[in-house]
């Protein structure tokens, strides 16, 4: 008998759902973050390249009066003879050199404005040293001589050079503004649209996302309602099983025990073996039914979770083992166990089927059985180790399956349900159980249960 579950298909097609609804809202994220990125990276690009236009036009200009400063101050200082006009001179001198090389610096990558700031520097260098020659003609021959240079075309025709020069390149520096400026404006223009396009993408897959993870919630209620039907149709099968068919069973066995009463004397010992085999094989059935029913109920039946001690739950057991484990003189070592959220007799059962495997297939020393629990990240390790006879591990899966054994009924009595009912107690705490054996060297089972 199997329980029924949500096929395997709905409850693949629910997951891939929800892995794409994820998918979706990771993409939105990637893609808004490289949209925002490239965006700001747009902008702060724009904003440095007109920035630098700027500062490159400021420095002409600067530099333009600098030298017109150093011209006035020259003059002034040959008609006055006083030496206070010779301070812009004598600024222009020290500054000059700075304020070239910092346009330099800055227009390294335009050829046009560096070729042409070349030949500025030249006509300033030429500039600076008729001031210095004026000057110098004042300070040794007088101001008449000196007057002619300054009244002389030549003067004028180089400062015409240096402003014509400054004209173009302050042209050609408005004219990359104005460029930059556009293309600035162009930049933002697909930003924006960029966003807004970006946006409408996203609240679209944001929907398609919503429907999907909705169509997953819907599935998944029928899912649920689907095995809600399902365990109640099973329940109602387990009582079936434990009422209509064991009636017949206890009414074959009390009937040949009655038979077998009245008429055995008239039996020979054939006979009577005929009727302890149908006396047994019934109660066998019977055994067989009532595990098979319990094995049903695990899933079928409302657990009633609690913070439960496993060493009290362990004490109480080892109370009502007694018996047996008196009889084969077992020593159960046990670990402090940890206090869980389960529901204690599934715990009990858990416990109690691990124990009584260990105690049937001893081995011919007495019974020693350790019992550990060990903490991980977010479960518990558990292991219940013996001494007993072991098996060969090419049937380690096999022994968690129902009604499979490795042994005859003869040598080991069972249904060989044991172990399949603790696999499945395991498996609805959301652990795992596995073992590991070794003929004539005992066995370890180890389960894990969520902390």
């Amino acid at each position: 008998m199997k329980e029924r579950t949500p096929g395997v298909k709905v409850a693949f097609f629910i997951t891939k759902r929800i892995f794409f609804s994820a998918l979706i809202i990771v993409l939105i994220i990637i893609g808004n973050a490289i949209i925002s990125i490239h965006g700001i990276r747009v902008v702060n690009n724009a904003h440095y390249n007109l920035s630098k236009s700027l500062k490159i036009s400021n420095k002409t200009e600067i530099l333009l009066r600098t030298i017109t400063d150093a011209e006035t101050g020259g003059r002034g200082y040959i008609i006055s003879g006083n030496n206070k006009f010779l301070a812009p001179y004598d600024s222009a001198l020290i500054s000059y050199p700075f304020a070239l090389a910092d346009l330099k610096s800055l227009t390294t990558e335009d050829a046009f404005f560096s070729a042409r700031l070349d030949t500025l520097e030249l006509f300033i260098h030429n500039k600076l040293d008729l001031i210095s020659g004026n000057i110098n003609l004042f300070n040794t021959n007088g101001f008449e001589e000196a007057k002619k240079e300054i009244l002389s075309e030549k003067g004028l025709k180089q400062m015409e050079q240096i402003r014509d020069m400054v004209d173009i390149l302050q042209d050609h520096e408005k004219n990359n503004y104005d460029a930059l400026k556009e293309a600035a404006r162009e930049a933002t223009n697909e930003i924006f649209i960029a966003y807004v396009i970006s946006t409408i993408i996203s609240i679209l897959l944001l929907l398609l996302a919503y429907f999907l993870i909705r169509s997953d919630l819907t599935n998944r209620i029928i899912a649920e309602k689907e095995l809600k039907r399902s365990n109640a149709g099973l329940e109602q099968f387990a009582y079936v099983v434990s009422h209509d068919l064991q009636e017949p069973l206890r009414a074959i066995s009390s009937f040949t025990r009655l038979l077998e009463l009245k008429h055995s004397q008239k039996m020979d010992g054939e006979a009577k073996e005929f009727f302890r085999f149908i006396i047994e094989g019934a109660t066998r059935m019977q055994l067989l039914i009532n595990n098979l029913l319990e094995y049903s109920r695990i899933n079928t039946k409302q657990k009633t979770l609690g913070l439960i001690n496993l060493n009290t739950v362990l004490d109480h057991l080892l109370i009502s083992m007694q018996p047996i484990i008196t009889e084969t003189k077992t020593i159960v070592l046990v670990d402090h166990l940890p206090s869980l959220l389960v529901d204690e007799t599934q715990m009990t059962q858990l416990f109690q089927n691990l124990l009584s495997n260990a105690i049937k297939f001893r081995g011919t020393e007495n019974p020693l059985i350790k019992i550990t629990a060990t903490r991980g990240d977010n479960e518990y390790l558990f292991s219940f180790k013996d001494n007993g006879i072991g098996f060969d591990m090419t049937y380690a899966e096999r022994i968690f399956q129902v009604f499979q054994r490795l042994h005859t009924r003869d040598a080991f009595p069972g249904t060989g349900i044991g172990l399949a009912i603790c696999k499945k107690i395991v498996e609805n705490y959301g652990g795992k159980i596995w073992v590991e054996s070794s003929p004539g060297e005992g066995t370890v089972f180890y389960f894990t249960l969520r902390s």
